[in-house]
């Protein structure tokens, strides 16, 4: 199968104004309720309002046009410009002051980083496409770091599903601190996990350069697309 991967940047600039962005929005959110209520319990639910403030990234069937994985990326950057916090800190919850302070300090020290979540793969895929998903979902995700100078990564991988063990594979390390549970997560056990200056392991770099085409062949609508409409 053939994929391309489109990139929906911070729609709260454009989503009134766009039919096909509105579309393409409401299938990703459909692959993730989908994906969620595979495998969490009901009422877990991965669209908030912080889906206007986001990079949605997704991986499509080329030929179908049918999203079969998506996940998002926000910048840190871009929630202070809307006064808004980094989701982390509202997933780790407020009855964790040690998580929350260790947090802040590092959002402080490396304020140009970014927080990736909502990561969801079709849930009736076979188990091989799922694998080559994966692959792929890491790759672009590593791309649209660096193409975007995003200089660092924090993120928290719920430990039952081994996110933790890619992220390892990619590089990333663990905050100094206990695991938890995640009342959003139905409070599974989960790490903090971050990548100071994205220093990625050379098996990963390998990975990185296998999809460099897939990720330069991208679609990717922003709100500088818009701006350019309106001056022209």
């Amino acid at each position: 199968m053939s994929y391309i991967v489109k990139i929906i940047s911070e729609p709260y600039e454009y989503y009134e104004k766009d039919e096909s962005v509105q579309e393409f929005l409401s299938q990703i959110f459909c692959n993730q309720l989908r994906g969620y209520k595979a495998y969490y319990p009901s009422g877990i639910c991965p669209i908030s309002e912080y889906d206007f403030f986001t990079n949605h990234i997704a991986i499509l069937d080329e030929e179908t046009q049918r999203v079969l994985c998506s996940y998002k990326i926000t910048d840190h950057a871009t929630c202070r410009r809307y006064n808004k916090r980094l989701p982390i800190t509202l997933v780790i919850g407020d009855h964790l002051p040690e998580h929350q302070k260790v947090v802040a300090q590092w959002l402080e020290k490396f304020p140009n980083s970014g927080y990736n979540h909502s990561w969801t793969i079709d849930p009736t895929l076979p188990k091989p496409q799922k694998k080559e998903l994966v692959d792929i979902t890491f790759a672009i995700l590593a791309q649209f770091y660096i193409d975007r100078k995003i200089e660092n990564i924090i993120d928290i991988n719920v430990i039952p599903y081994k996110i933790h063990l890619i992220k390892e594979w990619m590089g990333n390390v663990y905050l100094d601190l206990p695991s938890f549970g995640v009342k959003e997560y139905n409070n599974q056990l989960s790490c903090l996990m971050v990548n100071e200056g994205l220093k990625f392991s050379e098996e990963f770099r390998f990975s990185i350069k296998k999809y460099e085409k897939l990720w330069l062949n991208r679609v990717e609508i922003t709100a500088s697309d818009y701006e350019d409409e309106a001056a022209a």
